[in-house]
């Protein structure tokens, strides 16, 4: 399964859950997953409150990533792109900068193309892209305190439901995890 994500940028999910196999509190992408979100919310999911691969152990050519697209000091810009390519000893990376993010560059070239290079310290990997992933790390560990496996099943359906359909959105640091 592919989740196209703007014009030549696909996110690809078995790969993607496949690096997700890595960390265990992170669930994989199913079929059923749909919630992304759009603009400023989703860049905000995405930057806030995914888990991300933070050691960049599964960082790979093709990756969806979060990154500083512009650096200031006061107001620095976030986006999101694909891995083209690593420099692994330079440290740097070369993405393909969503469409839509792309109105902040300033290098006439980066803007016909669409690709900056930029350090590997200003990109992050999200391991969860749909909202359902976040609501299932967060189920799972708020039903985590129930003495029995059936009571830790039952809430973590219970507390699935009520974050999925969004009738209860927890503050950002118990989101984030």
């Amino acid at each position: 399964m592919s989740v196209t994500l703007g014009q030549k940028m696909s996110l690809n999910v078995e790969s993607l859950n496949k690096d997700i196999n890595l960390f265990p509190q992170v669930h994989p992408i199913t079929p059923e997953m749909k919630l992304t979100h759009k603009g400023v919310s989703r860049l905000v999911m995405l930057d806030r409150y995914t888990f991300k691969d933070t050691e960049k152990i599964t960082l790979s050519n093709g990756d969806f990533v979060v990154l500083t697209i512009k650096e200031d000091p006061k107001f620095p810009a976030r986006g999101l792109g694909f891995i083209m390519e690593i420099d692994w000893e330079r440290k740097y990376a070369k993405v393909l900068v969503d469409e839509e993010f792309r109105g902040v560059l300033d290098d006439p070239e980066e803007v016909s193309t669409g690709i900056i290079s930029r350090p590997l310290d200003v990109i992050e990997k999200p391991l969860e892209v749909f909202y359902e992933q976040i609501a299932k790390r967060n189920a799972a560990g708020l039903a985590a305190v129930e003495k029995t496996e059936e009571k830790r099943q039952e809430w973590f359906e219970k507390f699935y439901q009520e974050l999925v359909s969004m009738n209860f959105i927890p503050a950002g640091r118990v989101l984030y995890g």
